[in-house]
């Protein structure tokens, strides 16, 4: 009995590599290690995860000791490699939505999104895809601030640490395994406790000299704009409300005097100063600007800086900002409170006057103060936490800010191709090491790697990548990939390990995630939601039906000549616009679903292979031509909904949890 370990084998490709193996040879063994992180899914096995041939192992590639422990258990015969491979929600972000400038907490702003989006759920991961909202995240770009289009907000359930960053830049809260910029600009772990990147300078103006406030505000301008400004100020710093009244404390008489013209100057309303236990206070009665207060500014620990105030001029801003320390500290340019959300408010505020400013800590407050800060201590500590972490894909950056004092983070999930480059690097380059130098030890008879085309890199219009182009991948993931391929060549070369290398083109079939391209646009055809195409949509795919890579790879395992490399192609090219067209016309729908979209980085022009080497030399055909396995991925979607659906609408979650919760500790 032969005995095959299939690491990555409950993601798309591999889990059809496994059901195939699985029913085609009830003599083999097949051994499923999967970390079950972005990709992985059991739900893609349920049907054959009772087979008696059949073993899941959840683990990663880069545990040494795991991969061993496997090998001796199982008495395995080959390898086949499929693998390749946050923030916490009370954590804030400032954002530019709906042309306002705001600070979300990470929670909110998914809940928000949730309104009016579909939720994806991955198997791992609830996703939310922004690119028809238009909502920018602020970011570090060209060394300032710069507001970037946000693309994905994604969350996932976590129970663990939390780690929190002090430091005199300002505070953060992150996963253990997020990733920081350190003061020189460097992606390093937040474990590591580095001196943080900060953001300083703003690539933003803002110019509006009147904000309107339909139903309560009426129009302000000008000097009015400025008096509603002092007003609410000194209302947040040491105001509260009471039974219709908005109250101010504060011991400078000419102070109070200068809020009460104020407010005179805009409100048809009653002023009083008077005294209460040795303190004055300026009693203001206007049912607008209660309410205003109320909703816009909140009372009590939940008070906020109004969102219209980082969306007018630095004159205005800076009116506000000196109002907010007037009374409480006499002008001196320091603002303390216990509210995080607040803390954060007005270090965004600072970064919009364009004032140095940096964090100092009070027992459990935050001291905002402006000037140098000479002192460098740097804290960090653990908290136990269960709940969502978040993270967000921002369009041309890697980085988001977040946290009190505009830290900027790193964006760990997506895209993965682009903004994950050392978890990549980490499962394709360190994890194949560990299981050839596994394979090495206990004699495996074949290890096979399953490559992607994407480590040629890009094509013209014509001609063929073969077996003996050079390398030239144009992204993280495919040049991890092929680092990973170089890895297995080497291991060939040195020391006579028996492998194969695979480089399929683009697969397409059953269980491929929403996400992916073509069953994206069939669920959303079949919902009569727009398909989203980046560009033009000429660019060009070489599309390979899942089936067919299965049997190749099947064959390469019995039949490939060692240290060989193989080219795996049904060279079906077609431009992705086309692609979408078909699908619409096979399920009848207009083409006015479709929605050209700002193009993606390091979006390559066209991938086509030259797969006669496996062809003449193993006997290998497709057997299925576009338009027919097309016509069976769609089949298979429509007959599957519920499986799609769960997954967009979110109750993925819930389903997964119930069926294999248990299994693997979800609970």
């Amino acid at each position: 009995m032969s005995v095959i370990l299939v690491t990555g084998g409950a993601g798309f490709i591999g889990s059809n590599f496994v059901r195939y193996m699985v029913n085609k040879y009830p003599q083999y063994k097949i051994i499923n290690l999967d970390k079950l992180t972005y990709s992985g899914n059991l739900e893609n096995l349920k049907d054959v995860e009772d087979a008696p041939n059949y073993s899941f192992v959840k683990g990663c590639i880069t545990d040494g000791k795991l991969i061993q422990k496997l090998i001796e258990k199982y008495e395995c015969d080959y390898i086949v490699n499929f693998a390749a491979e946050s923030v916490a929600e009370e954590e804030f972000v400032t954002v530019h939505w709906n042309g306002e400038i705001q600070v979300l907490s990470m929670k909110k702003l998914f809940e928000r999104l949730k309104e009016s989006n579909k939720v994806i759920w991955d198997g791992k991961h609830e996703i939310i895809d922004t690119s028809n909202e238009k909502i920018k995240v602020l970011s570090f770009y060209n060394n300032s601030g710069t507001f970037l289009p946000l693309r994905k907000i994604i969350r996932h359930p976590y129970r663990g640490k939390i780690l929190k960053l002090k430091q005199k830049q300002g505070e953060v809260l992150v996963t253990p395994n997020h990733s920081v910029y350190n003061t020189h600009g460097k992606v390093v772990a937040a474990k590591s406790n580095p001196s943080l990147l900060y953001v300083r300078d703003m690539n933003f103006s803002c110019r509006d000299k009147k904000i309107k406030h339909p139903k309560i505000l009426g129009m302000f301008n000008d000097k009015k704009l400025k008096f509603l400004c002092r007003l609410l100020a000194a209302y947040i710093s040491s105001g509260y409300l009471k039974q219709n009244y908005v109250i101010i404390n504060d011991n400078d008489k000419s102070w109070l005097e200068i809020l009460s013209d104020d407010f005179k100057n805009i409100f048809d309303g009653n002023s009083l100063i008077t005294e209460n236990n040795g303190t004055l206070q300026l009693k203001l009665k206007n049912k607008d600007f209660y309410k205003i207060c109320t909703k816009f500014c909140n009372d009590g620990d939940s008070k906020k800086i109004p969102n219209f105030v980082f969306n007018i001029g630095k004159e205005y801003q800076e009116i506000f900002w000196k109002s907010l320390v007037k009374g409480i500290n006499n002008g001196k340019e320091e603002f303390l409170t216990s509210s995080r959300r607040l803390a954060a408010e007005v270090c965004l505020l600072l970064l919009l006057i364009g004032k140095e400013f940096y964090v100092d800590y009070k027992m459990n407050a935050y001291n905002i103060k402006v000037g140098n800060c000479k002192f460098k201590s740097k804290k960090i500590t653990e908290k136990k936490y269960e709940g969502f972490v978040y993270d967000l894909e921002v369009e041309g950056s890697h980085n988001f800010v977040a946290g009190v004092g505009n830290i900027v983070v790193h964006n760990t999930h997506v895209d993965r191709s682009i903004m994950e480059p050392g978890r990549f690097v980490k499962t394709n380059v360190l994890g194949t090491q560990v299981l050839l130098e596994s394979a090495r030890k206990y004699g495996i008879e074949k290890f096979i790697q399953i490559s992607t085309d994407e480590v040629y890199g890009t094509l013209g219009d014509e001609g063929y990548f073969t077996e003996d182009s050079p390398l030239k991948p144009n992204s993280p993931y495919a040049a991890s990939k092929a680092g990973a391929d170089l890895l297995v060549r080497s291991y060939h070369k040195t020391y006579g390990l028996p492998v194969n290398i695979v480089r399929p083109s683009n697969n397409y079939g059953p269980y491929q995630f929403p996400e992916k391209f073509i069953p994206l646009m069939i669920t959303n055809a079949l919902e009569n939601k727009p398909l989203p195409i980046y560009g033009d949509g000429s660019n060009i795919r070489d599309w390979l039906y899942v089936k067919d890579t299965c049997k190749a790879i099947d064959l390469i395992l019995h039949k490939g000549k060692n240290g060989e490399i193989y080219n795996v192609s049904a060279n079906n090219e077609k431009r992705n616009i086309e692609v979408v067209k078909l699908i619409l016309k096979k399920l009848n729908k207009p083409q006015s679903l479709i929605k050209f979209v700002k193009d993606r980085p390091a979006h390559d022009y066209r991938y086509a292979l030259d797969s006669s080497k496996i062809k003449n030399e193993l006997g290998w055909k497709p057997e299925y031509s576009f338009e027919e396995g097309l016509e069976k991925t769609i089949k298979w979607y429509i007959e599957n909904k519920e499986w799609w659906k769960r997954i967009k609408t979110g109750e993925y979650m819930e389903y997964y949890k119930k069926w294999y919760g248990k299994r693997l500790n979800l609970d």
